[in-house]
């Protein structure tokens, strides 16, 4: 059974007569105006705080230089060669980003080449080496010469032809060779390494230019008794 609603709708024309109405209306369902107002202002208030607490977390020019010096530190420790492009991602992913931070990460990386930290090693300057792998070659070339005068006192292994007999017949603590040639050509390389550390009872100390190329090394030489593997940075900091 359908019953027909006849009450007519309310119609105020007096503003403060329909202000009233609806506070009669908000008090029946609970709602208070004076608590909805103060929450809503203190929701305001702590915008207004997160806000203030954004902008202060904007990059300045010395935390960009500090993380400059922690990127190529970071990038040095895995390899002798890092491009520009490698900075500044590193740069850009532990520095708070807002507008304007890729120009300043930019300036901060420039300064950092102006200062000798990059040293490019390409004539568009895109590939860089750092100065502590400068310093490192520098005392690599100043020992080699010292120990250059020293006899090797090293035999080539039996029936070897290669370039092991040019390093035994050379005579010298140290003998710096050019090494060119295909994956196999250097695993039969390696190996003959091995056989001439062996037979002339020398421990086999392999240097690995950076932490990449440890791991290239580890297939051939990791698992081999008397070879030591170690990265430059590691035969430094011993």
């Amino acid at each position: 059974m359908a019953a027909l609603d006849s009450r007519q709708a309310k119609h105020f024309e007096d503003p403060e007569t329909l202000h009233e109405h609806w506070q009669t209306v908000l008090k029946d369902t609970g709602f208070d105006v004076q608590t909805f107002g103060e929450e809503l202002a203190e929701r305001r208030q702590q915008r207004e705080i997160e806000s203030a607490g954004e902008e202060k977390k904007v990059a300045t020019p010395s935390v960009l230089d500090g993380a400059v010096r922690e990127a190529i530190d970071r990038l040095s420790s895995k390899s002798v060669r890092v491009t520009y492009d490698d900075v500044m991602t590193s740069v850009l992913n532990h520095v708070p980003v807002s507008e304007g931070s890729y120009g300043q990460a930019r300036k901060a990386i420039d300064n950092a080449i102006g200062r000798g930290q990059l040293i490019a090693v390409d004539k568009n300057q895109t590939l860089f080496t750092t100065a502590a792998h400068v310093r490192d070659e520098a005392r690599l070339a100043q020992l080699a010469a010292g120990l250059a005068e020293k006899r090797g006192g090293l035999t080539a292994p039996a029936g070897e032809r290669g370039v092991l007999v040019q390093v035994a017949d050379a005579d010298r603590a140290v003998s710096l060779i050019d090494v060119r040639g295909g994956t196999q050509f250097i695993s039969d390389l390696n190996r003959s390494i091995m056989a001439m550390a062996s037979e002339n009872k020398r421990p086999l100390i392999v240097v690995a230019a950076d932490g990449a190329a440890r791991k290239r090394q580890l297939a051939s030489f990791g698992d081999k008794p008397g070879v030591h593997l170690m990265t430059a940075e590691e035969m430094k900091s011993g």
